[in-house]
C-alpha cells in the first residue's frame, strides 16, 4: 500500500508446491510516497518542493482489479491518475474496431488529456491490465497549481499535446498497425507545421523528402497540365500526401495548397523506410497508395492486336516493336484502360470515366490493370526506388538472415 512506502517493503515470491517460500526485504528510498511519485512525473518535477508537499497532500489511493475500465472514451474528464503499482492500457476505437495505444506502469500517469480538452471528454479507454494501484488527483486541485506555476503547466499541456498526436496517428491509415512502442517512437519523430489558407507547401517539380499528414484543415492537390492547372485531389484530416516522391526519389508530380488554415504532421524519408521495413502492412498499403496515385503513360511506338478467339470474342494484345517477343493481353475492360493511359489519370479518374461510359466497375480491378501493364513495360509508372523497394520487400526467413550474416551475402 502507499502508505507503507516510507518504510521497509517486502517481495513475496510465491513458490511451485513443495518448495520453499522467499521472502526477500528492501530499503525503501528516501521521501514521501507521495513526494516519490509525483517526481517522476516531469510536470511535477518542476515545481517547488513545497508545491509538490502541498499537492501530494490533495492525492487519494483507489484500486482496481485487473480487467477493470477505469475510464472510457466520451466520459466527463474530473480527475487525473497516478500509477503507484500495476499496468494498464490504453486503447481508443477505430473503424477497424479498438485497437491499444500504449500500455503504462508504475510511475506514468494518464487521464490528464480529456482535463486540457475543451470538451472536457475522455479521448481514450483506460483498462487495468494486473490489478493497479493509483493516486488521483482531481481537476480543480490539478489547476490551482498550474495557475501557479506556468512551467509546469506548459510541461503538461506538452505531454498531452504528444499523447493527442499519439492518438490521431493511430486513427490515421496505414499507420493503426502501428504497436504502441513504435507509435510513441514513430509519433516522437513528427514534426507539426501550421499553414494560412492558400500557402503552398511545396509545389509540383521539387525535390521531396517529406510527407505529410493531414491534422487538421482541408488542402488541395494541384496538377499543372498543358491546358492548365487542374485540381486533382481535396485532402481532409487523416490523409497522407507527398509519400510517392519519398518512395520512387522522384520530383513532385503535383502541388499542394491549403484552402483553409490546416496543420500538417511531418515525416522524413528515413523514418518513413524504417517504419514500413518493420511492418509489411504499412508498407503493403504504401505500395497500394502509390498505384492508387499514379498517372501512368504508355510508350511510344506500342501497336494493339485485335485477335478474335474460338468462342467468337475478340482479346487485344499488346505488341511492343523494339522488344522481341514483348506481348500482354487485354480483356476489354484492359483496352479501355489502356487508351487512358496519357499521364493525366490515375486510377480513381479512370473508374469514374468508365462508369460514366459503361457501368459500374471496381477500382480495384482498375488497378491491378494499370499495375500490370507497368510491369510488363508497355507503360512508364512510378517504380519504387532501391531504398524503398528493400525496405518493403518480406523478410527473410531467420535462417536466410543467419545465413546472410555468416557469409555476407543472399542465398
Amino acid at each position: 500500500p502507499a502508505a507503507d512506502w516510507g518504510r521497509e517493503w517486502a517481495v513475496v515470491r510465491y513458490p511451485a508446491p513443495g518448495k520453499r517460500m522467499d521472502l526477500s526485504l528492501r530499503a525503501a528510498s528516501f521521501g514521501a510516497p507521495q513526494q516519490r511519485l509525483l517526481r517522476g512525473i516531469p510536470a511535477f518535477a518542476a515545481l517547488p518542493p513545497e508545491a509538490r508537499e502541498a499537492l501530494a497532500g490533495k492525492l487519494r489511493d483507489e484500486s482496481f482489479p485487473e480487467g477493470t475500465v477505469i475510464l472510457d472514451e466520451g466520459e466527463p474528464a474530473d480527475r487525473m491518475f497516478l500509477i503507484e503499482g500495476g499496468e494498464v492500457e490504453v486503447s481508443i476505437s477505430t473503424a477497424e474496431g479498438r485497437v491499444p495505444v500504449s500500455r503504462l506502469s508504475t510511475g506514468e500517469a494518464f487521464g490528464e488529456v480529456g482535463l486540457f480538452l475543451p470538451s472536457k471528454q475522455r479521448t481514450a479507454r483506460v483498462t487495468a491490465t494486473r490489478p493497479v494501484f493509483v493516486s488521483t488527483l482531481s481537476a480543480r486541485d490539478l489547476f490551482e497549481v498550474l495557475d501557479c506555476y506556468p512551467a509546469a503547466r506548459a510541461v503538461l499541456g506538452d505531454a498531452v499535446e504528444h499523447a493527442l498526436i499519439r492518438t490521431f496517428v493511430k486513427r490515421t491509415r496505414p499507420f493503426e498497425w502501428l504497436s504502441p512502442e513504435r507509435l510513441r517512437s514513430f509519433a516522437g519523430r513528427l514534426n507539426e507545421s501550421d499553414f494560412e489558407a492558400g500557402a503552398t507547401i511545396f509545389s509540383q517539380g521539387d525535390a521531396g523528402d517529406i510527407c505529410y499528414l493531414v491534422r487538421a484543415g482541408r488542402l488541395e492537390v494541384l496538377c499543372n497540365e498543358p491546358s492548365g492547372t487542374r485540381q486533382v485531389a481535396v485532402l481532409e484530416p487523416g490523409d497522407i500526401v507527398g509519400e510517392s516522391a519519398l518512395l520512387t526519389s522522384t520530383p513532385r508530380a503535383a502541388s499542394l495548397r491549403a484552402i483553409e488554415k490546416s496543420t500538417l504532421l511531418s515525416l522524413h524519408r528515413n523514418d518513413l523506410l524504417e517504419t514500413i521495413d518493420h511492418d509489411k502492412r504499412i508498407a503493403t498499403h504504401m505500395v497500394d497508395l502509390l498505384r492508387q496515385r499514379d498517372r501512368p503513360r504508355k510508350k511510344d511506338g506500342v501497336v494493339v492486336q485485335p485477335r478474335p478467339t474460338e468462342a467468337g470474342d475478340t482479346i487485344w494484345v499488346l505488341a511492343d516493336p523494339s522488344r522481341l517477343g514483348a506481348y500482354h493481353q487485354l480483356s476489354r475492360l484492359g483496352l479501355f484502360v489502356w487508351y487512358k493511359l496519357d499521364g493525366g489519370h490515375n486510377v480513381e479518374e479512370v473508374a469514374a470515366k468508365y462508369r460514366a461510359e459503361r457501368g459500374p466497375v471496381d477500382s480495384a480491378e482498375i488497378a491491378r490493370v494499370m499495375a500490370e501493364v507497368v510491369q510488363a513495360g508497355f507503360a512508364e509508372g512510378r517504380q519504387l526506388d532501391t531504398a524503398a523497394a528493400a525496405a518493403i520487400a518480406p523478410r527473410p526467413s531467420w535462417w536466410r538472415r543467419i545465413w546472410q550474416a555468416l557469409t555476407g551475402g543472399p542465398r
